[in-house]
């Protein structure tokens, strides 16, 4: 896949969503993922989680290798694939890693920057590395800006 339909598949998979999903369209595994993070995040008495931690209490509670990220469930990031319609932390922008648990159909009244940082053996060489802005999250909605992909449209 190209530059160009790499960027197409993102716009075509998100320009069209406004809102997340509920907690109860996330899948079996996603469920236990998200059932993890709100015990850290309750037994620590902080919303800042670091994915070293999910992994672990993950691995210990059921018994096997978290195949999911935190950073797929971000409000405030986007992936071409997978990127879940379920979304219940941010990014923690200060320090790679670490996430901030806000909750499913979080309503905030700051706008939270939305970025795309493609990654992977599949994405073309000329987007590795780049980050780029591609909408907002505001009042529990996305507003979508993909301007800054036009260079490779």
């Amino acid at each position: 896949m190209n530059a160009k339909e790499y960027c197409q598949r993102l716009i075509d998979s998100h320009r069209e969503r406004i809102m997340t999903k509920e907690s109860s369209f996330l899948t079996q595994t996603q469920g236990q993922l998200y059932e993890i993070i709100v015990q850290i995040a309750e037994n620590k008495n902080s919303k800042i989680l670091r994915h070293t931690e999910i992994k672990k209490e993950f691995e210990k509670k059921f018994g096997k290798t978290m195949n999911l990220l935190p950073s797929d469930f971000c409000y405030n990031k986007v992936n071409v694939w997978p990127d879940f319609e379920v979304k219940f932390l941010l990014s923690y922008y200060y320090e790679k890693g670490r996430f901030i648990y806000v909750g499913c159909n979080w309503i905030n009244d700051v706008v939270e920057k939305i970025t795309w940082a493609p990654q992977g053996k599949h994405v073309p060489l000329e987007l590795r590395g780049n980050i780029f802005n591609v909408g907002i999250y505001q009042r529990g909605r996305y507003k979508w800006d993909f301007s800054e992909l036009n260079e490779f449209l």
